[in-house]
């Protein structure tokens, strides 16, 4: 495999992760709005693009580590092969750790305390990661067979006769 398609792979595999928490994050926004979880003016339109945008970059830094994890730690595996726990693990320690990383990274332990940010926080964004990744790894199952798994000549087409 060349390292252009492993490339378009994880960056891939990122776009999908951050549309997804980004999704997420939308829906939770709505429905906080649509039942007055929280009092009105609170969750202006600017406040909610910047929590969007901020979940699409962390889902995007999900997964990468996500597809760096699996190409490494699953390599000699085919999509046949793996096993769905050991996806749904690795993909469950790639949001746990991106949550990690970006929240002591931009110092949100200095705001909240480190027990009660992390641990909810890992909790939360590792069962989005392990969700995330069975899904992809369910879809990629259901594919066809890629380009490179298919017969090198393809099958002559039958003569027409006049």
């Amino acid at each position: 495999m060349t390292i252009l398609r492993r490339l378009r792979g994880a960056l891939g595999m990122a776009v999908t992760w951050g549309t997804l928490f980004a999704t997420l994050s939308a829906t939770l926004m709505g429905v906080v709005v649509a039942f007055h979880l929280i009092p009105p003016g609170i969750l202006t339109p600017r406040l909610a693009i910047a929590a969007i945008v901020r979940a699409f970059v962390l889902g995007g830094f999900a997964g990468l580590v996500f597809a760096l994890a699996l190409s490494r730690g699953e390599r000699r595996s085919s999509v046949s092969t793996l096993s769905s726990r050991r996806v749904g693990a690795w993909g469950f320690i790639a949001g746990a750790a991106a949550f990690s990383v970006i929240a002591i990274g931009i110092g949100l332990t200095h705001i909240v305390p480190l027990a009660r940010l992390l641990l909810p926080g890992v909790g939360l964004y590792g069962l989005l990661g392990a969700g995330a990744s069975i899904g992809i790894l369910r879809i990629a199952r259901s594919a066809p067979a890629l380009a490179d798994e298919l017969p090198a000549e393809p099958a002559p087409l039958p003569r027409l006769s006049p």
